[in-house]
């Protein structure tokens, strides 16, 4: 019997509205540095995957805080797409720490999220809920915001679980805080290495979220494969 339903959040129920590079480039321009917001999508990459690999989740291992971790790492997104030595950088880096700390950087998505929590909650409403993602200490005041929070039992952001998905331990912290069995719970999300192989390997039932336009490994099983939030329903026993 299925007693809890873990999700994903980005690219599961919400994602950065816009693109990260036109929201950079917005909050640059009220300080009066104009950059490219294309630019600005690429430096970003280029940043985050150095920092990423320098300081692994949000750096919590190695004593950084997310406050710090991102402010480098927009410094460095702005100083890559040409604008080092600009002195309005860490103003900027500041005010989006802040920015993507609420709504306003963020967007529910798809949009019948809350309709299909909404559905499943009314048809198990003894079933408990929550959130295991790799992202850092803002998620719970975020899903706030976007008044969504609601949804969830828990939350377990990687930045404070001090671990990251695809590893067990963050499966089993989010286990042991429902009181559940692996056989007894479902985990969904849109990222093969971390979600669907990383709740697999713990023994939940994992699915898949492929969206409209994106492929599936052949070595994902099709019949875990849901291409809408609603498809959780053909799973829980």
């Amino acid at each position: 019997m299925t007693k809890l339903i873990t999700f994903d959040i980005t690219n599961t129920i919400i994602r950065v509205m816009g693109s990260v590079g036109q929201q950079y480039a917005n909050v640059a321009g009220i300080y009066g540095l104009k950059a490219d917001a294309c630019n600005l999508d690429q430096s970003f990459k280029s940043a985050w995957k150095k920092q990423n690999a320098q300081y692994p989740n949000f750096g919590c291992q190695q004593g950084l805080s997310s406050y710090k971790w991102w402010t480098d790492l927009v410094k460095n997104c702005f100083t890559e797409a040409g604008h080092s030595g600009n002195d309005k950088l860490l103003t900027i880096a500041n005010h989006l720490y802040v920015h993507f700390s609420t709504c306003k950087g963020w967007e529910i998505f798809p949009t019948s999220v809350c309709a299909t929590l909404d559905e499943i909650k009314r048809k198990y409403p003894t079933m408990k809920y929550g959130v295991i993602s790799n992202f850092d200490d803002r998620l719970d005041k975020i899903l706030q915001s976007l008044a969504i929070r609601h949804y969830f039992d828990f939350v377990l952001p990687s930045g404070l679980a001090k671990v990251a998905k695809p590893d067990k331990k963050i499966f089993h912290l989010a286990l042991d805080i429902a009181s559940v069995q692996p056989s007894e719970a479902i985990h969904v999300g849109d990222n093969v290495t971390n979600d669907y192989f990383g709740a697999q390997g713990v023994g939940m039932t994992a699915l898949l979220l492929c969206h409209v336009g994106q492929s599936v490994s052949k070595e994902v099983d099709e019949n875990y494969v849901i291409h809408n939030l609603s498809g959780i329903l053909n799973h829980i026993k």
